[in-house]
């Protein structure tokens, strides 16, 4: 096995940490300025990289650019299931249940669900595959 070179992840983990910091800085502004952007102008893969950068945002911007998701889901440019995910990310960093199981604890565990019996009935309506969850 390959010796790690623990001086290299760490010059890797900083370099992330500043992109995301950038990244953060320029979806704040292009969601401040102008919305969630329309895939049908900027492409799937723009309105999706927008999406991921937002993932990593603070609870705060997730909170104020969420009616955003929303409307860009209504609109057909970001598919539902994103929304969930995010939607799971916000109650789960607020403390509450998730509704859709799209979240895992640092220990590698499920975080705690909404309703566990119902899980899969609404990671369907989203295009989530079913989840095998304990009642």
């Amino acid at each position: 096995m390959q010796k790690v070179n623990k001086r290299l992840l760490e010059k890797l983990a900083r370099r992330a940490l500043d992109t995301d910091s950038t990244n953060l800085i320029l979806v704040n502004k292009i969601l401040s300025e102008g919305g969630f952007p329309r895939r049908s102008q900027v492409g799937e893969m723009a309105a999706l990289a927008v999406w991921m950068v937002f993932q990593h945002n603070s609870l705060e911007q997730q909170q104020i650019f969420l009616p955003q998701m929303e409307e860009a889901v209504r609109n057909g440019d970001v598919a539902p299931f994103y929304l969930a995910m995010l939607k799971d990310r916000i109650d789960v960093r607020e403390g509450r249940p998730q509704k859709y199981g799209t979240q895992i604890a640092p220990d590698g565990k499920l975080c705690p669900l909404l309703d566990a019996s119902r899980v899969n009935e609404w990671r369907q309506e989203v295009g989530l595959p079913p989840l095998e969850v304990s009642n």
